[in-house]
């Protein structure tokens, strides 16, 4: 910004995402455990929804906006790595848990351009952290103990009968 504010402002930053992503299990997913950890990297991308008011303007009178109606529609790359665990309850009920390091290369995250002193955009990427907790129950056996004969008909040319892909 230019110039000066001195009357309050309103801020709303959202921003969804979109990732595909790869988990790998340091153990077997349907073993017996109850804490299994795990890694996770991957990318997707970040659509910024942002508004910038007066507190007492009407809602479409913005001083800067991204994705609203007459401001510019931005979406860009993210990519990520964290680590996590998944903690069982019973063969149907668990949790996961995780944290990422997100990594974006733009510096409009907090909907502010970050300038130098002579009013120069400076070129900077965004850095932050996400933690994620969710509980899941399934419905299905799947993933559940299999019998001596069922292992020997589902192994697959990997000799592993816990591997979704060598079936």
């Amino acid at each position: 910004m230019t110039e000066d504010m001195n009357d309050p402002v309103e801020y709303i930053n959202e921003l969804f995402t979109r990732d595909f992503f790869f988990r790998y299990f340091f153990k077997q997913t349907n073993a017996e455990k109850a804490y299994i950890p795990f890694i996770r990297y991957g990318g997707g991308l970040i659509s910024y929804f942002s508004k910038f008011k007066y507190a007492d303007a009407p809602d479409i009178e913005l001083i800067f906006g991204k994705g609203k109606e007459g401001y510019t529609k931005l979406t860009t790359p993210v990519f990520f790595m964290g680590t996590g665990f998944k903690l069982s309850f019973s063969s149907q009920f668990y949790m996961i848990t995780s944290i990422d390091l997100n990594w974006v290369n733009y510096d409009f995250l907090d909907v502010a351009h970050n300038f130098d002193f002579i009013g120069s955009r400076l070129d900077l990427a965004g850095l932050y952290a996400e933690f994620k907790a969710g509980i899941f129950y399934t419905t299905g056996i799947s993933g559940g103990k299999s019998t001596v004969k069922d292992k020997k008909k589902n192994l697959g040319s990997s000799g592993s009968s816990y591997l979704p892909f060598s079936r």
